[in-house]
């Protein structure tokens, strides 16, 4: 994400680039089917979260007696709590490398 960010400081820069982000969110005026650029660019970083607050609520309200539910339902949150730690493990290395 932060290498994307800085790829967009850079191509902001481009007359050419500019043109073409502008023609683009004027076709989609009104329709909200296009965002700017800034809005796609955020939105997998924010899925992870998400993902595990949401699989926190299927297991809150999962009954005990569904052991499978519940035991699939907890894989996959521990799942996503390793790659949501791991991204943020990433994220931390670079802030202090650079």
């Amino acid at each position: 994400y932060d290498k994307a960010l800085k790829t967009m400081d850079v191509l902001r820069k481009n007359k050419n680039f500019q043109s073409f982000l502008l023609q683009q969110q004027e076709q989609g005026n009104g329709s909200g089917a296009v965002l700017d650029m800034m809005s796609y660019l955020i939105t997998p970083v924010q899925r992870i979260p998400r993902y595990e607050l949401l699989l926190r609520e299927i297991l809150k309200n999962t009954p005990e007696e569904d052991v499978a539910g519940r035991d699939l339902t907890e894989k996959t949150y521990n799942q996503i709590r390793s790659i949501a730690s791991h991204i943020n493990e990433q994220k931390r290395e670079m802030e202090n490398f650079t």
